[in-house]
């Protein structure tokens, strides 16, 4: 004979048969299920202890990097909790080629500046600002090229021949440096701080070249200046060609506000 089917005894009907080995088997049992509860106590040990660790130690802040184009630029305070970007211009150099000129639209308010080793430029402008006009700018370039410093093109209308011609002269030399105007300018001295050469007129007649470390100083007084500039060369004999080289400069400065 055999059994058809097993079951476990209790405890109480396993000490009445035999309480020795009631002892022996309820002490193997226990020691059973400790040894199966110590992989998930020590288990709990180590994520209480993982946490105690997270709560003390810092975390670390993802909050002072930017990633403009493809690259990472450092973001920097400003005063209070306002930050800028710094854009190391040898990084933005690659970067602008992979931005739309409207990209800075989704950084609505935040600052920035170009930094060139010591040199900054454009500092305090808006990132929108230094990203539409991204394509103008050629810091290495614009620094050595000589400008016409110190000179003023007298343009003042004259009935006399020789005067006249010495205005169309003038007006001729000042459409040949025009090129120049948004042109990156070294600062004098100690200064640290970029500029843009910038076309200046008393509106009399008298036009100049100074450097200005504004940008929306620069781009407002040279489109005011040609517009001047313009107007005496409707009425002046320089070639054609002169008179489109005026025109094409405006759009291109216009162009910002579009």
């Amino acid at each position: 004979m055999y059994a058809m089917s097993v079951s476990p005894l209790p405890r109480d009907i396993l000490h009445k048969i035999s309480p020795f080995v009631a002892e022996r088997l309820l002490s193997i049992a226990d020691s059973r299920k400790s040894k199966g509860m110590e992989p998930r106590m020590k288990e709990d040990d180590r994520r209480e202890d993982s946490l105690a660790v997270q709560q003390v130690s810092p975390q670390r802040d993802f909050t002072d990097k930017i990633k403009l184009g493809g690259e990472i630029f450092d973001l920097e305070k400003t005063g209070g909790k306002k930050k800028k970007v710094v854009l190391a211009w040898d990084s933005f150099k690659r970067a602008r080629a992979n931005l739309e000129r409207d990209a800075g639209l989704g950084y609505k308010g935040m600052l920035a500046e170009i930094r060139h080793g010591t040199l900054s430029l454009m500092a305090g402008e808006k990132l929108d600002t230094i990203i539409r006009v991204k394509d103008w700018l050629d810091i290495e370039r614009d620094v050595e090229k000589p400008w016409p410093k110190s000179r003023n093109f007298e343009l003042r209308p004259t009935e006399d021949a020789k005067e006249s011609f010495d205005l169309a002269r003038a007006l001729g030399a000042l459409v040949e440096s025009l090129p120049h105007v948004l042109q990156v300018a070294a600062p004098k001295g100690k200064d640290k701080r970029l500029g843009f050469v910038t076309l200046y007129t008393d509106g009399a007649g008298v036009f100049w070249f100074k450097v200005s470390k504004g940008f929306h100083t620069a781009l407002n007084e040279s489109m005011a200046s040609l517009e001047a500039l313009a107007d005496l060369a409707s009425d002046s004999k320089i070639s054609q060609e002169a008179k489109e080289n005026i025109g094409i400069l405006y759009r291109k400065l216009s162009s910002f506000f579009e």
